[in-house]
């Protein structure tokens, strides 16, 4: 199947199973507070609120934004769970589907405190029954954003450049790709350095975050007009040798800080097991890396051309590495 059939799926529903054997009472939303932040949702797993500091964003009407998984012909939609549970902070949805392959979802959906704002965490883990036998698609709908007419957003672009742009329709390049094992279906992508955006407004006191785990692509979409956002990803047929088990973490956050506090928010969700580096880090200007390049050789070469490129007082500003190899993340 072509990704663009692929993608077309997750406007129509072919396959959608499941039962109602709820764990939890019969309240008809279900809600977590912590200080100054807030989290509903309704039985099915739909997101209902979130809110920091009396700042809502979810958009109303907007259908819950229910994770969907693509396969051929098929498409699932995480919509009827059979079983539903709090630990702590978050809630688990556990959803069953028939079929070959059969395929278990476990969704959780958390509220998290920042050091400065809060974050909706959503961590998606879907097994098959079998291996999948073609493409897999994966979507988190976005039902979130800013309440202002006019919103921004800031883009970490692949290429070092931090861009501002208004965010608008398809046609006016508002996809964006953190391109890292797997693939995507967009149209118009604008590659990130990293797997973030950052939505703001003029008049808007907060400032709305996205960003995903960096072990996979992830393709972000921003909802505009009537239309939802979502950040999907494809594994294609060729790549899942043997593999069962996906698993995909999106989060959503608010904060107050601009763009170094997105950046904030980066390290205390996607990278929250990074430890913060050193100073001498922000020194650094230039980042040189090599695959060992002309039998080895071109590392070398590299280093003796900045040697004389580069005056002695300014070295500490130029980073060398050599390339790795990403078994976790994809074969390369």
């Amino acid at each position: 199947m072509k990704r663009r059939e692929l993608l077309g799926l997750l406007g129509t529903a072919l396959a959608v199973s499941g039962s109602s054997g709820l764990a939890l009472g019969s309240e008809k939303s279900l809600q977590i507070e912590a200080g100054d932040a807030g989290l509903a949702l309704d039985r099915t797993g739909g997101i209902l609120g979130f809110g920091y500091r009396g700042n809502q964003v979810v958009r109303p009407q907007s259908g819950g934004a229910h994770p969907e998984i693509a396969l051929q012909d098929t498409l699932w939609v995480c919509n009827r769970p059979s079983n539903i549970r709090r630990e702590g902070a978050k809630f688990v949805f556990e959803y069953s589907f028939d079929g070959e392959p059969g395929v278990q979802a476990r969704y959780e959906v958390e509220l998290l405190k920042l050091t400065e704002g809060a974050a909706l965490k959503r961590h998606l883990r879907i097994e098959f029954s079998a291996v999948p036998a073609g493409d897999v698609l994966i979507s988190l709908p976005i039902n979130t954003q800013l309440a202002e007419e006019r919103r921004k957003v800031f883009v970490p672009m692949r290429n070092g450049i931090g861009r501002t742009k208004d965010i608008l329709d398809l046609d006016n390049e508002d996809e964006y790709v953190f391109q890292m094992a797997g693939s995507s279906a967009a149209r118009y992508p604008q590659e990130l350095a990293i797997p973030m955006i950052d939505e703001y407004s003029d008049r808007a006191r907060h400032h709305l975050v996205y960003c995903a785990d960096a072990s996979f692509t992830s393709h972000i979409r921003l909802p505009f007009g009537d239309r939802l956002g979502a950040m999907q990803c494809i594994l294609p047929a060729g790549r899942n040798v043997g593999q069962r088990v996906f698993e995909r973490t999106l989060y959503t956050a608010l904060h107050g800080r601009g763009f170094e506090g997105a950046m904030d928010v980066l390290y205390d969700t996607t990278f929250g097991d990074v430890k913060q580096g050193p100073d001498w880090l922000h020194e650094v200007a230039m980042v040189d890396y090599d695959y060992l390049s002309k039998n080895g050789a071109g590392w070398f070469k590299d280093i003796d051309t900045l040697t004389e490129a580069v005056r002695p007082e300014d070295r500490q500003k130029v980073l060398l590495a050599l390339h790795g190899w990403y078994d976790v993340a994809g074969g390369y």
